[in-house]
């Protein structure tokens, strides 16, 4: 198992084992084979069904959606971990239920949440600059149930979303695989 696997998965066990104490993790082991402590000493909450995604950034930075902080109800954000593994301040992503993200190569952010309108569970795409504010360019408007549990960034820069989607319209049609613009635009090609 490779350090950063390692890592991975001693994060998500110590997370759910402590629920919200303050522990501590480490993404290399310390010379003698045992988890450095010194690491992340942020509070993890129970994920509440959602495990907790890791990307490490080129910068060294870790992106991650998960219950890193209390009271979200629902919620499992978007955060920014520092290398030393302290949350990132300058990261000001919004609170919301996100299921899927990626990281595009200029390092902007598309992701997948669910809201609830009349009734029915939506679904949204949108893209966060790199900081976590939110990308006025990005155009999606496309409206439908459902949700999105992946999310591909294309080289041509298309997105490509996965998961359960019932457009909203008269003779509502099931999708399972749809493709997006690079501005956000769905693609109907």
């Amino acid at each position: 198992m490779t350090d950063k696997r390692f890592f991975i998965f001693a994060f998500l066990i110590i997370s759910i084992i402590c629920g919200g104490q303050n522990i501590s993790a480490q993404n290399n082991l310390a010379g003698d084979g045992q988890i450095d402590f010194l690491f992340a000493p942020v509070p993890i909450f129970p994920p509440g069904g959602d495990a907790p995604v890791l990307r490490f950034l080129p910068d060294g930075k870790i992106l991650a959606k998960g219950r890193f902080g209390p009271n979200l109800g629902a919620a499992t954000p978007l955060w920014r971990f520092l290398p030393n593994g302290q949350r990132d301040p300058s990261f000001t992503a919004p609170i919301v239920r996100v299921d899927a993200f990626e990281r595009q190569p200029d390092g902007k952010i598309v992701y997948s949440s669910r809201y609830i309108q009349d009734l029915y569970e939506l679904f949204k795409i949108t893209r966060l600059n790199a900081d976590g504010s939110i990308d006025p360019t990005f155009n999606y408007t496309f409206v439908a149930q459902g949700a999105i549990n992946s999310i591909d960034i294309l080289p041509d820069g298309k997105i490509l979303i996965g998961g359960r989607i019932l457009e909203k319209t008269e003779n509502g049609v099931v999708k399972y695989v749809a493709r997006l613009n690079p501005d956000g635009t769905f693609d109907y090609s």
